[in-house]
């Protein structure tokens, strides 16, 4: 992240650490010297997730269901998330402990379990209208439970219910409002939308299918677009990246190209080893033939080529 002197780097540990790194624009000759340790802070468990902000804040979640907000110099707050559930009664979702299973009025049951562990597995900032329909800035976290919490600042803003553990969220600019959409094993992606209406009056966030994949999903990435660009949800350009390798490239909610893990493997088989991650290289325009995607598994990266066109 760029902060006027230099870029921010931040980096965690499973054993909680953060650390700030940054590389100053005025260096000696060797690179290495270009980046530098900051500040060191040690959080309560394993950093999970990291997002930027805004002006020069970062949104840290930890294995222990914490969120810190923390800049380059210090940590600007801590909250846990809440340890609640609730039950979808008529379409409206009542905070309470009970893990959300569907209606008594559907013939199904509600249990009582003791208390789990939220954790942060997956977060994504997002400007969304809220009910006065102004554009409020959110912070969607993914708890490893069956909903998606909406908090701002750390404060909890509402519980989304949802059919399966989500695994990871993405946002993009939108026209009226950012696009969030997640997924998880069962290999659907959601799109987070509000509603108000006759037959629900009160305003609450939920969750529509958008697309599918017929992979477990692992991560959502989008596809970048000129800073400028505001794109329409169906002219949204973004990968899918499933546990065992697999990606699927979506224009919109269509799936117009896909990768087996065997075009990410050196020989005739299939490598051994799931990957860890993937990521975007390009000039940041809406063609994705100028960007390489980049799988990184634990014993060798493989970048492929972006060969679909997105056109506008």
């Amino acid at each position: 992240m760029p902060d006027g002197k230099g870029t921010l780097l931040l980096v965690g540990s499973a054993g909680g650490e953060l650390v700030v790194l940054r590389e100053e624009l005025v260096c000696s000759g060797n690179s290495d010297d270009c980046l530098q340790e900051w500040r060191r802070f040690q959080l309560e468990s394993a950093v999970q997730q990291i997002c930027y902000d805004r002006d020069g804040e970062f949104i840290v979640g930890d294995s222990l269901g914490n969120l810190y907000a923390v800049t380059q110099n210090e940590i600007l707050w801590k909250e846990k998330l809440q340890m609640t559930s609730g039950l979808t009664v008529n379409g409206v979702y009542q905070r309470r402990l009970c893990i959300p299973v569907t209606s008594k009025d559907d013939g199904a049951e509600c249990f009582y379990p003791a208390n789990f562990q939220q954790t942060v597995k997956a977060i994504t900032l997002a400007k969304l209208l809220d009910v006065e329909k102004t554009l409020s800035n959110y912070v969607i976290v993914a708890t490893g439970h069956k909903h998606l919490l909406v908090t701002h600042r750390g404060q909890d803003f509402g519980v989304i219910p949802i059919r399966t553990p989500i695994t990871t969220l993405t946002s993009f600019p939108g026209d009226n409002e950012d696009v969030v959409l997640a997924a998880g094993e069962e290999g659907v992606i959601y799109r987070l939308a509000s509603s108000q209406g006759k037959d629900v009056p009160d305003f609450r966030f939920a969750v529509e299918v958008y697309a599918k994949v017929t992979f477990p999903a692992s991560k959502l990435l989008p596809v970048k677009r000129s800073e400028s660009t505001i794109a329409k949800a169906s002219d949204l350009a973004w990968i899918c990246m499933g546990v065992d390798g697999e990606v699927a490239l979506f224009h919109g909610q269509e799936c117009v190209k896909q990768w087996s893990p065997a075009s990410f493997s050196s020989t005739s088989t299939v490598e051994l080893g799931f990957p860890v991650d993937l990521a975007l290289l390009g000039s940041g325009d809406a063609n994705v033939t100028h960007q390489n995607g980049v799988m990184v598994f634990h014993d060798r990266i493989h970048v492929f080529s972006m060969e679909s066109t997105v056109q506008q």
